[in-house]
């Protein structure tokens, strides 16, 4: 017997005024669960999360300089102190809320994370109006909390990365397009383009948005709708919102289009096995075990009840997710977030049908499924690093420390709390990449004396301070900088543990080494390499570090 959708009341459903209590403490306990652990650790996750943490401060010093008559000379010289900022690389109406959390609440890892967690209880609530127009409250409840507990989707909930703001315009989109399928009102497809260049605007992996929508009406047979102007206004709507931002994007930030397609051609291309099986594979270790074997029986089950529009949307959404994040090239399972929805509504329903004769039982286990799942959700505990953040306080209680240089992978982090530690933003970091530059990119593993002498003249030209090293077992970088200091006037003055909790690297350690004669600038122009835009960046050293940054103009 199929469930029985909408009736309030019948079959034993919950009261409205129960739901509604029901309602209100489940999106409070999401909220508990994206606030646990706000603070611990620094911002590292896939290093996306310190990139996404300082392109919001990027927006927040924006927002604070109002740099409306200079912008793109703000933009480089910006650059040039925290190289780190890499907004072409994805949309900005996250960065520009994450700005405003940061305008309000300081700089910090913890703020960034606090501005996720909006739009996790937003998306939480849209999911549970998607799922409760079609099916009992307790199925809608019951999907939406055991979403929000999966451990693939928790790391996201609590890090500054842009999968839960991008899911909850995403469903808002849906629940709009469901309203235009059923009454074609036109305020509501004004909100799904509305919605969906919001979506598109934060995150640019939201295009299977596009797919679902058209296999959803193909499905519903709403032939009407293609001879509706609004549908042609709407999407011209979109077009405008969406269109500026992607064109800047491909002009100004060249590796987009490359990471989206490029990495199919070429000596290292994947099979096409591989490409058609990712996430498919993925879908063990996001869902796991449990709720996958679930989720497969709950989607036989709901064909053989003939459940209906729901059934049809599901199916939409996820072949629709399918096609549109296989035929891109860059891949990883947080970016099929939205996909595992309807798995976990599937399995929900699987548990619910086969006890559906037993209403109290069937709730009762579905209690049981939550709980398990929240256990394990208060239990989790996110990837982190520590030490960066000390590193850069450290430094910033220096009266010399003006000028930085920083060798390591996780320089985003580094960058980041140099910000922190920075109201002035007096300081310039200079990266590794900028004396690979110097030494005509050749940093071997047993550097030449040649490399070393111009590696040396480098530091003495620009008068570098103190350099911050990352004591690593491999890297050309890594020993190419040793040996130029230990061949040159540095004191290691400070030595910083990195700590990881669900990481596999093991005993990094970061060394502060301080420049002894270090002299004043004998050249006044930097040259930043730039890997994404065609040329690289020629700036005024004078205008960067050892003073308030921007100066009055």
């Amino acid at each position: 017997m199929a469930i029985e959708p909408g009736q309030p009341g019948r079959g034993g459903e919950l009261s409205q005024r129960a739901e509604r209590t029901c309602f209100f403490v489940l999106l409070f306990l999401i909220a508990l669960l994206c606030f646990q652990g706000i603070g611990t650790g620094e911002v590292k996750l896939y290093s996306d999360e310190s990139l996404h943490a300082m392109n919001g401060v990027f927006l927040r010093d924006v927002l604070h300089d109002h740099p409306w008559r200079w912008p793109l000379q703000y933009a480089y010289e910006y650059y040039g102190k925290y190289p780190d900022v890499t907004l072409g690389a994805w949309p900005p109406l996250f960065y520009v809320v994450e700005g405003f959390f940061f305008l309000l609440f300081g700089i910090s890892h913890w703020v960034g994370r606090l501005a996720v967690i909006p739009f996790a209880v937003v998306a939480a609530a849209l999911w549970y109006k998607i799922v409760r127009r079609s099916v009992r409250a307790e199925l809608a409840l019951a999907s939406t909390l055991i979403f929000a507990c999966l451990p693939s989707v928790l790391y996201l909930e609590r890090s500054i990365m842009l999968e839960l703001p991008s899911l909850a315009f995403f469903l808002a989109a849906i629940l709009c397009w469901m309203d235009v399928l059923k009454s074609e009102r036109v305020r509501s497809i004004y909100l799904v383009a509305f919605f969906s260049a919001c979506a598109l605007l934060t995150k640019q992996t939201v295009i299977f948005l596009l797919p679902l929508f058209v296999l959803y009406l193909l499905l519903e047979q709403r032939w009407s709708l293609l001879k509706w102007k609004h549908l042609y206004f709407a999407l011209g709507l979109s077009a405008v919102l969406v269109v500026p931002w992607y064109a800047f994007s491909v002009k100004f930030y060249r590796l987009g289009a490359t990471e989206a397609v490029g990495l199919y051609y070429g000596s290292r291309a994947p099979s096409m096995r591989d490409i058609l099986t990712f996430y498919p594979g993925s879908l063990w270790t996001t869902l796991g075990p449990l709720l996958l074997i679930l989720s497969l029986l709950g989607i036989v089950a709901a064909v053989r009840d003939r459940m209906g529009s729901l059934l049809r949307l599901f199916f939409s959404w996820i072949v629709g997710c399918y096609a549109a994040l296989t035929i891109l090239s860059s891949k990883s399972p947080r970016y099929a977030l939205p996909w595992l929805l309807p798995f976990v509504f599937f399995a929900v329903y699987f548990v619910w049908r086969l006890l559906s004769q037993w209403p109290r039982v069937a709730a009762s286990a579905l209690v049981a499924l939550t709980i398990f799942y929240g256990v394990g959700a208060v239990h989790y505990q996110r990837p982190y690093a520590s030490g960066y953040e000390q590193a850069a306080q450290f430094l910033s209680q220096q009266p010399d420390a003006d000028l930085l240089f920083f060798q390591g992978l996780m320089h985003p982090d580094f960058v980041f709390y140099v910000r922190k530690f920075d109201p002035e933003k007096r300081r310039l970091v200079l990266r590794g990449k900028a004396l690979a530059e110097a030494v005509g990119g050749n940093l071997a593993k047993d550097p030449t004396p040649e490399v070393v002498r111009k590696g040396q003249e480098f530091i003495e030209t620009l008068g570098i301070e103190y350099l911050v090293i990352e004591e690593r077992d491999f890297g050309p970088p890594q020993l190419t900088i040793q040996k130029i200091l230990d061949m040159g006037p540095f004191d290691l003055v400070k030595r910083i543990p990195v700590s990881f909790v669900g990481e596999d690297e093991r005993g990094l350690t970061l060394r502060i080494y301080r420049n002894r004669i270090a002299p004043p600038p004998s050249v006044d122009q930097l040259q930043i390499p730039m890997k994404a835009i065609s040329h690289n960046l020629q700036l005024s050293l004078s205008r960067l570090y050892g003073h308030p940054w921007p100066p009055r103009r």
